[in-house]
């Protein structure tokens, strides 16, 4: 969010609402390109959280099936 009128009453509603950040007028141009590099690495960073969260829990799913196939693959071993 940016703003000519700074106070943290609306920089904490901001970001309670959703905001990436809070910026105040006036800016420099390195100001915004460093702000929004920031927030393009935090959404990245968290995508990738996302996405190995969902390959996690897959992971551990798949486990009782790796586990059933180790047994059976010993049984028909034994019985050769």
């Amino acid at each position: 969010m940016l703003t000519g009128f700074p106070s943290v009453e609306d920089a904490a509603e901001a970001i309670k609402l959703g905001a990436a950040d809070y910026w105040a007028k006036p800016l420099r141009l390195e100001e915004i390109r460093l702000n929004l590099l920031r927030v393009l690495r935090a959404r990245d960073l968290q995508a990738r959280f996302h996405r190995n969260r969902v390959l996690t829990w897959l992971l551990i799913g798949s486990l009782p099936v790796w586990f059933l196939l180790g047994i059976f693959l010993a049984l028909i071993v034994a019985r050769s």
